[in-house]
């Protein structure tokens, strides 16, 4: 495991882990709501039920009211059998079209990671140089 040498090298993996999360939370967002609706907090304990992404009710509305904006999700209100109505989200079309595209990236970019980070355990290893990784975005 890391372990820095200086203050510097704390600041420097807590800043690399936040932009991690910032920019996988949308697509981890979108998952959670690809088979059902829910509610704010729901969505908020699912998020962070699944490790890691320390995600607070301040993080998540703001960014449902911008999925919101873009149409890639829509909003209703639904009665509660335990207290008052419930604002809960749901998938548009556009949203399910947006996610699909998402995985398939995540996926080609978290093979191109794996592959270099084996490469890079092994000693000596020529391979991580020789072999070019096709990173540029495939054609819509």
């Amino acid at each position: 495991m890391f372990k820095p040498k200086s203050a510097s090298g704390d600041d420097h993996l807590k800043k690399w882990t936040s932009q991690i999360r910032k920019g996988s939370l949308e697509m981890c967002l979108l998952s959670v709501l690809a088979h059902q609706a829910r509610y704010g907090f729901e969505i908020v304990q699912l998020l962070n039920g699944a490790g890691g992404l320390g995600i607070t009710e301040g993080t998540l509305y703001p960014l449902l009211n911008r999925l919101q904006n873009e149409g890639l999700i829509e909003a209703f209100w639904q009665e509660s059998a335990s207290g008052p109505p419930r604002k809960y989200y749901r998938l548009t079309p556009d949203g399910e079209d947006l996610l699909g595209q998402m995985r398939s990236e995540w996926r080609r970019f978290g093979v191109a990671v794996e592959t270099l980070l084996a490469e890079s355990e092994r000693p000596g290893s020529p391979e991580a140089i020789a072999t070019p990784l096709e990173m540029r975005p495939r054609p819509s």
